[in-house]
């Protein structure tokens, strides 16, 4: 089985086992930061803060009690203006070496990651982490972890990632009257796309691919193409990877992926009842929407998970909300990176899952969480009871094996709809496209005038 998506953390054992909130106040300090460093000790920190994000917060009344002698100024995000002046705020003051010492890489406060990585305002974090003797290497996600690396530096530390999951089950298939086994190639995938439409393309009572509101650049995203290489500043839209996606979704397109009516919170029992054949999802918590309905339709179906097939042969990940990275003209950088790695810990890990933040990238315990979770849903619908033990063992133990490795043997990657501005183009231009409006050939034509443009400036 190959493939992708979201999730994990301790205080999901508590969930399961005591039946508990977490309270990462009284969590046992599991790891300190490094002191022996060349990188120069200050006693500031100045940061640039969102009053939600509860476990930044708890982090930073954290970084206070044990680095007392710091000064930490917080200054809250000032949004009255909109997120365009916030970004040419952040990046005017980066460059002059007066803004905040930690900043947070994502598509909301910056437009356009990829030109923003390019810049050359962001230090080389492996400075820092080579210096670090305690570095939790071992526990953390490298494919994601990998996604920070940019042109052999490594510019920002993601804290969690997003991915796909697509579910069906056998009564899907067979109220679709269909025969396949899972797909590993965007081809195959294709096949089963295409042969559904010839059977239901007039059925408005089904739906191909149940998708809680998902949006076309999530499916792409999950293949590992993007029409931007972020690495070289160039793109390329003529290549093979990127026909046979919009090959694929051409094909969904067909049916009625682009006017889908069902509802976006029953996908689960439209898999049941076959009203769908496949749902789509993106977990950001094992306890979320998107991965209990899995674990408990598994108590009455044989339920298969899978990634998109992507062009890597990986299931592909995505850093999700909060990627760290220091200005290299901040004047505490130590300090910004302290309270990274108090981030990485594992009880900040938790609290953000809690949180529906992402999935972490620390892993220790995932699989035990992903146990847990599953004996927690089976034993609240089944009691302890004969069935339990063989349903446990027949269905629900092969599906946390799934779940761990559908999350943990990724690639990530910088998605492509990073950009706002190339992903909503794309759109404005494929769209004719896939509703039968222009040719293939007009769009792409349209869309390389506008990337020429684009990427050149």
């Amino acid at each position: 089985m190959k493939r992708f998506v979201t999730i994990l953390f301790a205080f999901l054992l508590c969930l399961a086992v005591i039946g508990c909130n977490a309270d990462i106040d009284t969590a046992p300090e599991l790891e300190t930061t490094p002191e022996r460093t060349t990188t120069p000790a200050t006693d500031e920190l100045v940061l640039y803060l969102s009053q939600s994000d509860e476990t930044m917060l708890r982090a930073v009344e954290e970084f206070k009690s044990r680095y007392p002698e710091v000064e930490v100024h917080i200054t809250p995000f000032n949004l009255a203006q909109g997120y365009e002046a916030l970004q040419d705020k952040l990046i005017a003051e980066m460059n002059m070496g007066t803004g905040p010492d930690l900043v947070m890489l994502n598509h909301t406060y910056f437009s356009d990651i990829g030109k923003v990585l390019s810049s050359g305002m962001f230090y080389n974090l492996d400075i820092l982490i080579d210096e670090d003797e305690t570095f939790p290497w071992e526990y953390l996600n490298k494919g994601i972890m990998d996604t920070g690396v940019f042109r052999e530096e490594r510019l920002f530390i993601p804290l969690s990632y997003s991915m796909p999951i697509y579910t069906y089950t056998e009564t899907s298939k067979n109220k679709a009257e269909m025969e396949f086994d899972t797909p590993t190639t965007i081809e195959e995938f294709t096949e089963i796309v295409e042969e559904y439409t010839r059977l239901y393309a007039g059925d408005r009572g089904r739906t191909l691919l149940h998708t809680r509101g998902m949006k076309y650049y999530h499916i792409l995203a999950g293949a590992g193409y993007s029409p931007i290489d972020y690495q070289t500043s160039s793109y390329d839209i003529t290549c093979e990877e990127f026909q046979k996606m919009m090959t694929f979704m051409k094909a969904l397109a067909q049916k009625d992926f682009l006017e889908a009516e069902l509802g976006a919170n029953q996908d689960m029992e439209d898999l049941s009842n076959g009203r769908a054949l496949f749902a789509y999802s993106i977990p950001m918590t094992t306890t979320g929407a998107a991965i209990l309905p899995i674990i408990e339709l598994s108590l009455i179906s044989d339920v298969t998970i899978f990634a998109m097939p992507s062009f890597t042969g990986k299931p592909i990940a995505t850093p999700y909300w909060d990627n760290m990275a220091i200005p290299r003209a901040a004047k505490n950088k130590l300090n910004a990176y302290r309270l990274i790695r108090i981030l990485l810990e594992e009880r900040y890990q938790t609290l953000k899952a809690f949180n529906a933040g992402g999935i972490p990238v620390y892993q220790k315990n995932l699989y035990a969480q992903l146990e847990a979770e599953v004996k927690n849903i089976y034993v609240k619908s089944l009691g302890r009871t004969e069935y339990y033990d063989v349903r446990l063992e027949e269905v629900g133990m092969p599906l946390v094996d799934d779940f761990y490795e559908l999350l943990t043997d990724v690639d990530g990657v910088i998605p492509w709809f990073f950009s706002d501005s190339i992903h909503i183009k794309f759109w404005e231009f494929l769209d004719p496209y896939l509703r039968d409006e222009r040719t293939y050939e007009e769009c792409i034509e349209a869309f390389d005038d506008f990337l020429k443009i684009y990427a050149a400036e």
